[in-house]
Protein backbone atom coordinates (compact mmCIF):
# COMPACT_ATOMS: atom_id res chain seq x y z
CA UNK A 1 0.00 0.00 0.00
CA UNK A 2 1.43 3.04 -1.49
CA UNK A 3 -0.86 5.75 0.46
CA UNK A 4 1.63 5.93 3.76
CA UNK A 5 3.58 8.84 2.11
CA UNK A 6 0.78 10.31 -0.43
CA UNK A 7 -1.81 10.18 1.99
CA UNK A 8 0.15 11.56 4.98
CA UNK A 9 1.65 14.59 2.64
CA UNK A 10 -1.84 15.09 1.25
CA UNK A 11 -1.93 18.71 2.69
CA UNK A 12 0.90 19.63 0.78
CA UNK A 13 -0.91 17.96 -2.56
CA UNK A 14 -3.36 19.69 -1.79
CA UNK A 15 -1.53 22.97 -1.84
CA UNK A 16 0.06 22.32 -4.90
CA UNK A 17 -3.37 21.97 -6.27
CA UNK A 18 -4.77 25.39 -5.02
CA UNK A 19 -6.94 23.53 -2.61
CA UNK A 20 -5.35 24.47 0.10
CA UNK A 21 -7.23 24.73 3.63
CA UNK A 22 -8.19 28.65 4.75
CA UNK A 23 -6.04 29.97 7.91
CA UNK A 24 -7.00 29.29 11.32
CA UNK A 25 -5.19 31.88 13.47
CA UNK A 26 -4.08 29.96 17.12
CA UNK A 27 -2.72 32.64 18.52
CA UNK A 28 -0.54 35.48 19.18
CA UNK A 29 1.88 36.26 18.02
CA UNK A 30 2.67 33.21 16.08
CA UNK A 31 0.25 32.58 13.13
CA UNK A 32 0.18 29.62 10.56
CA UNK A 33 -1.60 27.72 7.84
CA UNK A 34 -2.36 27.76 4.25
CA UNK A 35 -3.51 30.93 2.96
CA UNK A 36 -2.90 33.37 -0.18
CA UNK A 37 -2.84 36.10 1.78
CA UNK A 38 -1.93 36.94 5.91
CA UNK A 39 -2.04 40.48 6.85
CA UNK A 40 0.06 42.20 9.67
CA UNK A 41 -0.91 44.06 12.14
CA UNK A 42 0.59 47.02 10.60
CA UNK A 43 -1.65 46.80 7.10
CA UNK A 44 0.73 45.26 5.01
CA UNK A 45 0.40 41.74 3.44
CA UNK A 46 2.11 38.26 2.79
CA UNK A 47 0.86 36.87 -0.39
CA UNK A 48 1.70 33.96 -2.02
CA UNK A 49 0.75 34.34 -5.42
CA UNK A 50 -0.87 31.05 -7.60
CA UNK A 51 2.50 31.09 -9.02
CA UNK A 52 3.96 30.96 -5.83
CA UNK A 53 5.53 34.34 -5.19
CA UNK A 54 6.02 34.99 -1.58
CA UNK A 55 5.73 38.82 -1.79
CA UNK A 56 5.33 41.40 1.06
CA UNK A 57 2.73 44.20 0.18
CA UNK A 58 2.64 47.54 1.34
CA UNK A 59 1.18 51.22 0.42
CA UNK A 60 4.21 51.98 -0.81
CA UNK A 61 5.68 48.95 -2.37
CA UNK A 62 6.22 45.29 -3.25
CA UNK A 63 9.31 43.40 -1.56
CA UNK A 64 9.61 39.95 -3.81
CA UNK A 65 10.69 37.06 -0.70
CA UNK A 66 10.70 34.28 -2.53
CA UNK A 67 9.75 31.81 -5.92
CA UNK A 68 8.62 28.85 -6.12
CA UNK A 69 6.09 28.50 -2.42
CA UNK A 70 3.68 26.55 -1.01
CA UNK A 71 1.10 28.44 0.00
CA UNK A 72 1.71 27.44 3.78
CA UNK A 73 3.51 29.55 6.00
CA UNK A 74 3.99 30.06 9.44
CA UNK A 75 4.71 33.62 10.74
CA UNK A 76 6.38 35.20 13.70
CA UNK A 77 4.95 38.41 14.12
CA UNK A 78 7.16 39.62 16.82
CA UNK A 79 10.34 38.71 15.50
CA UNK A 80 9.19 39.64 11.93
CA UNK A 81 10.37 36.17 10.31
CA UNK A 82 8.06 34.07 7.77
CA UNK A 83 8.76 30.17 7.32
CA UNK A 84 7.78 28.90 3.92
CA UNK A 85 7.96 25.58 1.76
CA UNK A 86 9.66 25.47 -1.88
CA UNK A 87 7.28 23.77 -3.98
CA UNK A 88 8.92 20.92 -5.88
CA UNK A 89 10.55 20.70 -8.17
CA UNK A 90 12.50 24.26 -7.24
CA UNK A 91 12.84 22.09 -3.64
CA UNK A 92 10.50 20.44 -1.16
CA UNK A 93 12.37 22.38 1.29
CA UNK A 94 11.91 24.85 4.43
CA UNK A 95 13.20 27.95 4.17
CA UNK A 96 13.11 30.95 6.42
CA UNK A 97 13.38 34.78 5.65
CA UNK A 98 12.67 38.27 7.23
CA UNK A 99 10.03 40.35 6.85
CA UNK A 100 10.88 43.39 8.66
CA UNK A 101 14.52 44.91 9.09
CA UNK A 102 17.55 43.70 7.61
CA UNK A 103 16.89 41.10 4.83
CA UNK A 104 18.29 37.48 4.94
CA UNK A 105 17.30 34.19 3.89
CA UNK A 106 18.21 30.91 5.61
CA UNK A 107 17.53 27.06 4.34
CA UNK A 108 16.44 25.08 6.77
CA UNK A 109 15.89 21.84 5.01
CA UNK A 110 17.39 20.57 1.91
CA UNK A 111 16.07 17.81 -0.35
CA UNK A 112 12.62 15.59 0.86
CA UNK A 113 9.07 17.16 0.84
CA UNK A 114 8.95 19.60 3.65
CA UNK A 115 5.91 20.85 4.39
CA UNK A 116 3.92 22.41 6.72
CA UNK A 117 5.49 24.00 9.04
CA UNK A 118 4.58 25.55 12.69
CA UNK A 119 6.87 27.98 14.59
CA UNK A 120 7.42 27.81 18.17
CA UNK A 121 6.01 29.94 20.27
CA UNK A 122 9.37 31.14 21.11
CA UNK A 123 10.59 31.33 17.49
CA UNK A 124 13.59 29.08 17.95
CA UNK A 125 12.22 25.92 16.31
CA UNK A 126 10.51 24.82 13.64
CA UNK A 127 8.41 21.73 13.31
CA UNK A 128 7.26 20.56 10.34
CA UNK A 129 6.46 17.50 8.33
CA UNK A 130 8.79 15.61 5.65
CA UNK A 131 9.68 12.07 4.34
CA UNK A 132 11.77 10.17 6.83
CA UNK A 133 14.77 8.27 5.34
CA UNK A 134 12.47 4.97 6.08
CA UNK A 135 10.21 6.19 3.66
CA UNK A 136 7.61 7.42 5.69
CA UNK A 137 5.71 10.64 6.18
CA UNK A 138 6.80 12.00 9.90
CA UNK A 139 7.10 15.03 11.79
CA UNK A 140 10.19 16.97 12.08
CA UNK A 141 12.01 19.48 14.12
CA UNK A 142 14.20 22.23 13.26
CA UNK A 143 16.00 24.94 14.43
CA UNK A 144 15.45 28.42 13.44
CA UNK A 145 18.88 29.38 13.57
CA UNK A 146 19.89 26.54 10.93
CA UNK A 147 20.95 22.76 11.85
CA UNK A 148 19.92 18.93 11.38
CA UNK A 149 16.41 18.41 11.66
CA UNK A 150 15.31 15.68 14.37
CA UNK A 151 12.71 13.09 13.62
CA UNK A 152 10.08 12.97 15.93
CA UNK A 153 7.51 10.60 15.04
CA UNK A 154 7.74 7.33 13.24
CA UNK A 155 11.77 6.78 13.88
CA UNK A 156 12.99 3.61 12.96
CA UNK A 157 9.79 2.20 11.27
CA UNK A 158 9.85 1.23 7.88
CA UNK A 159 7.63 1.39 4.83
CA UNK A 160 6.44 -1.92 3.61
CA UNK A 161 2.90 -2.05 2.76
CA UNK A 162 0.73 -1.49 5.15
CA UNK A 163 1.31 0.95 7.95
CA UNK A 164 3.63 -1.00 10.16
CA UNK A 165 2.83 -0.97 13.73
CA UNK A 166 3.44 2.32 15.91
CA UNK A 167 2.95 4.62 12.86
CA UNK A 168 1.65 8.44 13.92
CA UNK A 169 0.01 9.28 10.87
CA UNK A 170 1.19 13.22 10.13
CA UNK A 171 -1.11 15.96 10.10
CA UNK A 172 -3.61 16.63 7.50
CA UNK A 173 -3.94 20.43 7.51
CA UNK A 174 -2.08 23.48 8.78
CA UNK A 175 -3.98 23.54 12.16
CA UNK A 176 -3.28 20.07 12.96
CA UNK A 177 0.46 20.67 13.86
CA UNK A 178 1.06 22.98 16.54
CA UNK A 179 2.98 24.01 19.69
CA UNK A 180 1.66 24.49 23.29
CA UNK A 181 4.91 26.07 25.35
CA UNK A 182 7.87 24.37 24.62
CA UNK A 183 6.18 21.42 22.88
CA UNK A 184 5.07 19.76 19.59
CA UNK A 185 1.86 18.94 19.23
CA UNK A 186 0.26 16.78 17.15
CA UNK A 187 -3.86 16.53 16.76
CA UNK A 188 -4.42 17.42 20.72
CA UNK A 189 -1.54 15.28 21.24
CA UNK A 190 2.14 16.18 22.62
CA UNK A 191 4.75 14.49 21.03
CA UNK A 192 7.89 15.96 22.27
CA UNK A 193 9.16 19.00 24.61
CA UNK A 194 11.97 20.45 22.93
CA UNK A 195 13.99 22.74 24.73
Amino acid sequence: MRTIVTSSLSACVLALLGCAPDLRPLGEPVVQGAATEQRLPDGRALRVSIGGELTLHSTRHVRMLAHEVLPQLALDRLRGVVVYARRPPAGGELWAASIDGPSWRRRLTSGGAACLPALSVDGRHVAFVDTSPQGLASVFVVPIAGGRPRQLTNVGLRARGSPPPGFVPPPDGPTDLTWDGDAVVLRGRVLQRVP
